[in-house]
């Protein structure tokens, strides 16, 4: 874009097509700034969002008293990032969020940027893959809590928009969910309140396996049928023995539950659903 197209604009555009303006922002907030240069490139920091539209953000940038209305087009190949870097969406924008933004100037009153990025510096969502047990849930209004490796206790907020999955193939509603149920989340978590708007969420049903590294953390009764709590990793997994469950030491030798103490390291073979272990063996390689 050339002055002359420069020209039709305004005055106060005219007088800064070739530099730059900037005023100091707070720690959290980046600095109020307008660049232009001779091609009609823009870079805008620190505007307030005053109204959104499916494709179109409406924005004003201060100067002191003085203020610039902006008309900035977001089609599908401008980037939009939150205030973390972290992809964003439309969505996410909402009026008197805070923007920053790069792009072209076009033809329009008021001042009008076709978009290459849009940052929301409002927005400290992010994009996260979390995993962990289902702790509890709350069926009225489709929310659950897990206790993610990642974060520690999170709340999931679902919609109508979120797929659920278990060993591969696709369920159709929050009720197939239940405590116990170990998810992995993928979807956008808010920092600032500790929720993840969930974009899917996936059962994990465990074939028959060796749970390696156990750490008994509870002891279980002397007869069975009886449950223990074994720390496996980061997680903790009831296991439950059965009459018929195998109990050995380490040498593969039967073995008495009343000989186990806490912090014994054992090794489970069993089926797991959720956090819970319907154990075949279990050896004690303390014993």
């Amino acid at each position: 874009m050339n002055s002359k197209r420069l020209v039709g604009f305004s005055t106060l555009l005219v007088s800064l097509a070739f530099a730059g303006i900037a005023f100091a922002g707070n720690d959290n907030l980046p600095r109020t700034e307008l660049n232009i240069n001779h091609d009609g490139k823009v870079l805008v920091r620190n505007a307030k969002v005053t109204s959104v539209a499916t494709t179109t953000v409406n924005a004003v940038l201060t100067f002191g008293s003085s203020s610039m209305n902006w008309v900035i087009n977001v089609d599908s190949s401008a980037e939009i990032v939150g205030k973390n870097g972290s992809r964003s969406s439309m969505a996410d924008v909402s009026v008197n969020d805070v923007i920053s933004f790069q792009g072209s100037l076009t033809s329009g009153s008021p001042l009008t940027v076709q978009a290459k990025v849009l940052k929301n510096w409002s927005v400290q969502k992010k994009r996260v893959n979390y995993f962990g047990p289902i702790t509890s849930i709350d069926s009225g209004v489709q929310t659950f809590v897990f206790n993610s490796e990642e974060k520690g206790s999170v709340i999931v907020k679902t919609s109508a928009e979120t797929k659920y999955k278990k060993t591969g193939t696709s369920t159709d509603s929050f009720a197939s969910l239940k405590v116990g149920d170990i998810v992995r989340v993928k979807g956008s978590y808010d920092n600032s309140n500790n929720t993840l708007d969930a974009n899917e969420v996936k059962v994990f049903f465990e074939k028959r396996r060796v749970f390696e590294g156990g750490k008994i953390k509870t002891l279980p009764g002397t007869s069975t049928p009886t449950t223990m709590v074994v720390a496996f990793g980061k997680l903790d997994y009831t296991v439950h023995i059965d009459t018929d469950t195998a109990v050995v030491n380490k040498n593969w030798a039967p073995a008495a539950l009343s000989s186990f103490k806490l912090e014994d390291h054992v090794r489970v073979y069993g089926v797991a659903e959720g956090i819970n272990v319907e154990a075949t063996v279990i050896r004690n390689l303390n014993l």
